[in-house]
């Protein structure tokens, strides 16, 4: 049955409501109309029935301005909650994710000696359950779980088109329904890093590209502040971008992409794999660690022009080497200067919010966003 005018208004200014107490944190019916240019019946409606479902609270008063003293309405942001999950070849991350977007609580289990994707599900079962005892949280709360995958997913969200790091079976959706027991969504994991950072900016002042530099690279393209997914879902694969032609090999099964040039690895493989240590050493001075951190800011100077001379827009570098751009930053913008013909101000390129675990929080903050969405 189609809503009536009427109740489609309703719902959008409940909805409007409910996201500016969510951007204010905390407060008032007043405050609400003037802003949203709305009656004072229409706005104590609205906050009734967000309190009656529990989303928003009355806590407290605020000081009086000479009447009578407004009450604060605040989120609940405990209301609900996400769930989200990072498959890699080395490690599964899970957190906990509230409706303000703050994690609740991360952790993550290294994977040793496993032979097939199919091994690892009983373990994303007992990390989901583990942070929901851990939290007290009640199954009744949780919207849902977002699983981040090295992987191109279709918009179904359940089905990977095509996955080159790791081999997940045809039927893996199918799969996990045995082992998580909450609604469950795939993402590609760069996407669900790209998300996160958009979280954090949102909304967006200019568009926005996510540079992904893990175990491999990835890329997401943020525009009109949504994920620019592309017609068949693989848009902003920048890692698999010719950078060299006839270069190293790719996983992929071509020679000379970006990955091949600007994943973690080509750092870390100079301290047995060891990001942190490598670091460490630039630091402290090491001229080894000096000359690898040259040669890889050559090849990502390249890949990050490109880009913007593609995009013009802001460009995030995230993932295991954006969480140390503090370090490099400024020698990258130098390379970029003296490629670029247009620019002047380089502070369209920064680092990343999300340190750790972006992926997984971005996977739960988009079933958040959803569900705020449809408030």
């Amino acid at each position: 049955m189609r809503s009536s005018p009427t109740m489609k208004i309703r719902r959008i200014n409940r909805n409007r409501i409910y996201q500016f107490i969510l951007q204010q944190r905390t407060t008032s019916k007043t405050e609400i109309a003037y802003k949203l240019r709305l009656s004072i019946p229409t706005v104590t409606q609205n906050v009734n029935e967000l309190i009656s479902q529990n989303l928003v609270i009355e806590d407290g008063e605020f000081e009086s301005t000479g009447g009578r003293r407004a009450k604060m309405i605040s989120c609940n942001a405990r209301a609900k909650i996400a769930i989200g999950i990072d498959i890699t070849w080395h490690h599964i991350s899970a957190v906990i994710v509230d409706l303000l977007g703050n994690v609740i609580m991360n952790i993550r289990d290294k994977i040793h000696n496993y032979t097939n994707m199919q091994e690892i599900l009983p373990k994303v079962q007992q990390l989901i359950d583990y942070i929901i005892s851990e939290n007290d949280i009640d199954d009744s709360i949780v919207l849902g779980v977002g699983i981040s995958l090295p992987a191109i997913i279709a918009e179904d969200m359940r089905t990977i088109k095509t996955a080159k790091v790791i081999p997940f079976p045809d039927d893996f959706f199918q799969k996990m329904k045995k082992y998580v027991h909450f609604p469950f969504f795939f993402y590609n994991d760069a996407n669900c890093g790209g998300f996160a950072e958009l979280w954090k900016r949102k909304p967006l002042k200019r568009d926005m590209f996510y540079f992904s530099l893990s175990n491999t690279v990835g890329g997401a393209a943020m525009i009109d502040n949504q994920i620019y997914t592309g017609c068949d879902y693989f848009s902003s694969e920048i890692g698999h971008v010719t950078l060299i032609p006839n270069g190293r090999d790719c996983y992929c099964g071509q020679k000379g992409c970006v990955d091949c040039y600007c994943n973690s690895y080509c750092l870390s493989e100079m301290t047995g794999g060891d990001l942190d240590e490598f670091f460490n050493l630039l630091k402290q001075g090491d001229s080894k660690a000096k000359a690898r951190m040259e040669e890889y800011l050559v090849h990502l100077a390249i890949a990050v022009h490109n880009v913007h001379m593609l995009f013009d827009c802001d460009l995030i570098l995230g993932g295991y080497v954006g969480s140390y751009s503090d370090l490099y930053l400024d020698k990258l913008k130098r390379r970029l200067r003296e490629m670029d013909t247009f620019e002047r101000d380089y502070d369209y390129i920064t680092g990343c919010h999300y340190h750790t675990e972006a992926s997984a929080v971005g996977a739960a903050l988009i079933l958040i966003n959803r569900f705020i969405n449809e408030v």
